[in-house]
């Protein structure tokens, strides 16, 4: 047999439909309701009013009960819970008009009480429920009738029992999940709250903090099918998500640029280099002052410039060409027939500022050529040469100084726009050499050229935010070491989570595809009623009867309109934190629901009891029945 992808469906053999009994069984919700309303008789009722119609009483009965019983088979606990419901009707109706409620009397008069309606609710509903002649349904009513006389007074003890812990069960529902429990809206919202993990409280925070409350990626299922249904609330999805995804994102930049290049404008590079050039200009014209002094330089620093300019190799022609690039300027020197030095004219700050510099030029060169002990002489020399020159020439000296600074900042900006390519223990191992140097145009470069590469990170990927917040990944590292210390550092890194979160929630919503699995967890949402919660509900254990209660609601209410969507969608990506205050904590509702926990409580015990007993009296009635025919044949 060829294999098949997972999201294929095989066809439907014989075999599987067989197996699948529920796919060709029809639901009697309706039916099965009416039954647990009226005792059991419900399908008699029916029957009789359709053989007033000319059909057969018989064979429409036969129909009813097999169609019944065939959906009690396929869907057990829809079945079993849709009855139950049936059964409570009755009394949950009374409890809520407050008409009906059980009036007060003694111990020993309220248990005999609950026996004798147990036995009758018991005893009724298996005489209802039975098939056959009277003798054979009248065998299913005394074990019935015995049993619900014994459990009912039980029974009622235990479920009444549960109000005593209503009121702490209420005051945790409060801590965890706010006081509002009221309405369609809000009890969506509540929903969408229970998603994301967190409390209303924490939730509310996270708001002051920047963060909305659909921020949060266990959401991104629930918004793609909010977005999908479209409508008001499908279009506010769009434009909320895409609007935060680019206002977090500038948020967090502007953040980095206050640490990272606080004086800089929009363009980083722009402002770098602009300022780079007018520091250029600036120290030329320092340049041009110093020299236009002419200050002539000591008998000991012409002995260094001749000693120099014997050592390096063809010095004369190279001093001649920058000379006559200098334009007019004459060479304090001459090389004669027989390669002797002489001075021709006394040397100045300038002549000796024009030998240091060929020093420097020449170091430089023989060692790239791979001549060390020529480079490293050379350089002891012009080392010699500038300490000299800073001497006599002190403003020369803080001149230098200054182009030595821009230099090395154009080489720190350069760095900080690679930080986050090549090796990262590399990286690392050169901003923290950098920061120990203490150099403050360095750092300040640096730090402006990682701007400057964190802003074109920021246009051409889209998970830049998350993994600069994430301490553990490679950008992560890089930002901790270089960002400043400060008070601000742990809301930058807030930030750039919440840019990152947002920017994931845009992604997946508005360009993700619903899968198999999204559309499974949707069709799941709220149907999460199970055989042991319906069992649980039946003695009283309150989180069972919640969950069996929500499920069936959510299963027969109809869904949310476009504008109660609209209310949900207004409220859960609101900017505003009285808003949620408010979706969460309404005092009003919880108080108006606690003055009711009374009275529902006083005859909750009848609203449990009744659907139990209905059940038992049917099971034990089948169960146990005694033979009425035989004995009335004898007879």
């Amino acid at each position: 047999m060829a294999e098949i992808a997972p999201w294929e469906k095989p066809a439907t053999t014989a075999l599987a439909a067989e197996a699948a009994p529920w796919d060709q069984v029809e639901k009697q919700k309706l039916r099965t309701f009416a039954q647990g309303a009226t005792f059991g008789f419900a399908d008699e009722i029916e029957a009789l009013a359709r053989a007033a119609t000319g059909e057969d009483y018989d064979e429409v009965a036969a129909d009813i009960r097999n169609k019944i019983k065939a959906y009690n088979q396929a869907y057990p606990t829809e079945a079993l819970t849709m009855e139950m419901l049936g059964a409570v009707a009755p009394t949950a109706a009374m409890m809520v008009t407050g008409l009906g409620l059980p009036t007060a009397a003694t111990t020993i008069g309220k248990g005999l009480q609950m026996a004798g309606t147990g036995a009758v609710q018991a005893g009724v509903t298996a005489f209802g429920t039975g098939e056959g002649g009277i003798a054979e349904r009248a065998g299913r009513v005394p074990s019935a009738a015995a049993t619900g006389a014994v459990l009912a007074p039980v029974m009622g003890g235990v479920v009444a029992g549960s109000g005593q812990a209503l009121n702490k069960f209420t005051n945790f529902v409060r801590s965890k999940f706010g006081d509002r429990l009221a309405g369609p809206v809000e009890a969506e919202v509540n929903r969408l709250v229970q998603e994301t993990g967190k409390t209303p409280d924490e939730i509310i925070n996270d708001l002051l903090e920047g963060r909305l409350m659909t921020e949060n990626e266990t959401l991104v299922k629930s918004l793609r099918a909010y977005r999908g249904r479209g409508g008001e609330a499908g279009a506010r999805v769009g434009e909320v998500i895409g609007r935060r995804a680019q206002e977090t994102q500038s948020r967090a930049i502007d953040d980095l640029q206050r640490g990272l290049a606080p004086k800089a404008s929009d363009n980083v590079y722009r402002d770098i280099r602009l300022g780079e050039k007018e520091f250029k200009r600036k120290e030329s014209e320092a340049y041009k002052d110093i020299f236009a002094q002419r200050q002539e330089i000591s008998r000991d620093m012409i002995d260094t410039l001749s000693e120099a300019l014997t050592r390096m190799p063809d010095a004369a022609n190279e001093l001649n060409k920058i000379y006559k690039a200098r334009g007019g300027l004459v060479p304090f020197f001459e090389i004669g027939d027989n390669g002797a030095l002489k001075i021709i004219r006394q040397p100045t700050v300038e002549d000796a500022e024009i030998v240091r510099r060929a020093l420097s030029e020449a170091t430089g060169k023989s060692y790239r050529e791979g001549s060390g002990s020529i480079g490293e002489a050379l350089s002891d020399l012009e080392k010699s040469l500038r300490r000299q020159l800073d001497e006599e020439a002190p403003a020369l000296a803080q001149t230098r100084q200054n182009w030595s600074t821009l230099n090395r900042a154009r080489e720190s900006f350069e760095s900080g726009r690679k930080l986050l390519s090549g090796d990262l223990e590399e990286r690392l191992f050169s901003i923290e050499e950098i920061l120990k140097r203490g150099n403050e145009g360095e750092i300040k470069a640096l730090r402006a050229g990682f701007m400057n590469q964190l802003k074109n990170k920021f246009a051409t990927q889209g998970t830049i935010s998350k993994r600069l917040a994430d301490e553990n990944s490679k950008e992560g590292q890089i930002f901790r070491a270089i960002y400043p210390d400060g008070p601000d550092r742990q809301r930058v890194i807030r930030n750039l989570e919440t840019a990152g979160i947002a920017k994931d929630v845009e992604r997946q919503v508005k360009f993700g595809s619903p899968t198999s699995q999204d559309l499974a967890a949707a069709q799941r949402i709220g149907q999460n009623v199970s055989a042991a919660d319906v069992q649980g509900a039946a003695v009283g254990h309150l989180p069972s009867m919640m969950r069996v209660g929500s499920g069936l609601i959510r299963s027969i209410s109809p869904e949310l309109t476009p504008k109660q969507r609209e209310q949900v969608v207004g409220i859960i990506m609101t900017e505003e934190p009285d808003v949620l205050r408010r979706a969460f904590y309404d005092d009003t509702a919880m108080s108006a629901l606690q003055r009711k926990v009374a009275q529902i409580m006083r005859g909750g015990s009848e609203t449990a009891k009744t659907g139990i007993l209905q059940q038992l009296g049917e099971q034990v009635g089948e169960a146990a029945p005694m033979d009425f025919t035989g004995k009335l044949k004898a007879l």
